[in-house]
């Protein structure tokens, strides 16, 4: 690990410039490995899938519908997510999306919540649009993220994202009340889960779409290496 993490800071040092998908992240190469700042780019994921927007709910569900797309492990926040939603007074189905390691320490705290009739699971998909657009809202419970592009990917078919406030790139595609909220605590996230679901599809999709196009991210790599 430590011979990784001094080829790592060697490596920093031979290259011309190094491509930061986040603010944050291009702040930590500056004051963490001392990269100098001339060298330090910030050139967003772009939307690399042109999903559909979601059609509108039918009036006759009043079920809230919930979702969360990404890997299985603890810095992704399941379970602050699983604490939450046992507090909501209101029905729900909550999906889970993916694979990995933290999986038993998350299915256990379901069955500690009393929360397994709620929770749906699937290991995997090639569908992640599809699934997204039939929820109501995407959780995101992360402690840090680089550039989460289900966050993207929810923004694109309407889905608004509820999300804490974390170093990383979330807070570039979030715009608090317009196709999202960040939360700053576990009570501010119940408390937002407890607003009316009256979103825009429409302009929750063009809140990304401009800002993340292919053409102007590519434009912006043109850019660097020019």
């Amino acid at each position: 690990e430590k011979f990784r993490n001094k080829l790592e800071k060697l490596s920093y040092k031979m290259v011309d410039k190094i491509v930061c998908q986040s603010h944050d992240m291009a702040i930590d190469f500056i004051n963490v490995f001392k990269v100098d700042k001339s060298r330090v780019w910030v050139i967003n994921n772009p939307i690399t899938h042109d999903f559909p927007i979601k059609s509108p709910k039918d009036k006759k569900d009043r079920v809230i519908k919930l979702i969360t797309v990404g890997r299985l492990s603890i810095e992704k926040g399941h379970l602050r997510i699983l604490n939450v939603l046992a507090k909501l007074k209101y029905d729900f189905q909550y999906t889970i999306i993916g694979k990995g390691p933290f999986k038993q320490e998350i299915f256990n705290e379901i069955n500690k919540l009393n929360l397994k009739d709620k929770v749906n699971y699937i290991p995997f998909t090639k569908e992640v649009g599809k699934y997204i657009s039939k929820n109501d809202l995407f959780l995101q419970g992360s402690y840090v993220e680089g550039f989460p592009n289900t966050v993207l990917e929810s923004c694109l078919v309407g889905t608004p994202v509820l999300a804490f406030d974390v170093p990383g790139g979330t807070k570039e595609i979030i715009s608090h009340g317009l196709n999202g909220y960040l939360a700053h605590s576990n009570e501010e996230y119940l408390a937002l889960l407890n607003e009316p679901f009256k979103w825009d599809a429409v302009k929750i999709r063009e809140s990304v779409l401009k800002k993340f196009d292919q053409k102007k991210i590519i434009a912006e790599y043109e850019e660097l290496i020019n």
